[in-house]
């Protein structure tokens, strides 16, 4: 890079040097080189000469006829004959100075232009040579960062926990939760159809047990309409549950039934809980009183928000590595 430098303000010099040569060259002495002796041995004898003699005849004639004095001309003649010979000789060794420094300024040019092309050689060596460095370094990191995600997956396993996808991550449970979510997730996709009626009210008990209620389940006859009863506070839930199909909608029967069996359980609010829907009357029946009707888009979605969302996000650890 130095050397460069240097070459470069040579150049720079001598460029300089022949600009001021070229400037201060005599006029004169320049036309003189130029016309007379620069075109060859034979023009000059036989064309610049003769007619440089009949240029300085004219000019003789000239200052006789202004001075009127034949030894004054004679003279002036021989003056501008001498100032012309000098300005031509100044004129020759500066010419002979602008040769040799343009011939120094081309070798500096080659020598800049090779000087530069190796250093662009280099630059791109360097650069080659940097990426291969950064590959290999990020190779290294690559093959160092896999045995620690696969020591950090074998130490999972080792606890007994796996990976469980969820709303496009991934995070670590215990294998019996996932389980457990896998089974829910059947039970929502086959609208609980593959469990039976008092499954189905078990479920609903442990549903509530989740949001914080302490519910427990009726016996299977003489229920008078309670499948569960749920307590929080001083709330008494009665709930019944109809694990129907879809279509086959509860009617203003079940909530006639269900309002007259709260003073049994002396229960201040009841919830109907269907997988299905309601018929018109039983929306009417219930208008205005302390009964809910949840069908079975609402239910899902609260099976969905409190058995498998909360408890992912109280029991899992999502995975960093899945999510970069």
């Amino acid at each position: 890079m130095n050397r460069i430098k240097q070459t470069k303000e040579e150049l720079h010099k001598t460029n300089k040097k022949i600009e001021e040569l070229e400037k201060n060259n005599y006029f004169i002495g320049r036309w003189f080189f130029n016309n007379f002796l620069e075109r060859g041995f034979l023009t000059t004898l036989f064309i610049g000469i003769p007619g440089m003699i009949c240029i300085l005849f004219w000019i003789f004639i000239i200052l006789i006829f202004l001075f009127e004095n034949t030894i004054i001309s004679v003279f002036l003649i021989i003056l501008i004959v001498i100032i012309l010979f000098l300005a031509m000789e100044r004129y020759t060794k500066q010419k002979k100075e602008i040769n040799q420094l343009s011939q120094r300024r081309e070798i500096l040019i080659k020598q800049v232009k090779k000087k530069e092309k190796e250093l662009s050689r280099r630059r791109r060596r360097k650069h080659q040579l940097n990426e291969l460095i950064e590959r290999k370094r990020k190779d290294k990191e690559a093959e160092e960062n896999l045995k620690i995600r696969e020591n950090f997956i074998a130490s999972q396993k080792k606890k007994d926990l796996a990976l469980y996808s969820f709303k496009g991550k991934k995070c670590w449970l215990s294998n019996k939760i996932i389980n457990e979510l896998n089974i829910i997730k059947k039970h929502i996709d086959t609208n609980f159809m593959q469990i039976n009626p008092y499954d189905f009210e078990e479920f609903t008990k442990h549903l509530f047990g989740q949001m914080g209620y302490s519910a427990i389940q009726t016996k299977n006859t003489g229920d008078f309409g309670a499948d569960v009863i749920a307590k929080k506070g001083k709330d008494t839930v009665l709930i019944q549950c109809k694990r129907n199909s879809v279509g086959n909608n509860v009617s203003n029967v079940i909530v006639q039934q269900t309002l007259g069996a709260m003073w049994k359980y002396k229960a201040n609010k009841s919830i109907i809980v269907t997988t299905s829907d309601y018929t018109v009357s039983a929306h009417h029946q219930a208008r205005n009183a302390p009964v809910e009707l949840w069908n079975g888009t609402y239910f899902k979605k609260l099976v969905k928000e409190i058995l498998i969302e909360d408890t992912i996000k109280k029991q899992g650890t999502i995975d960093k590595e899945e999510t970069k």
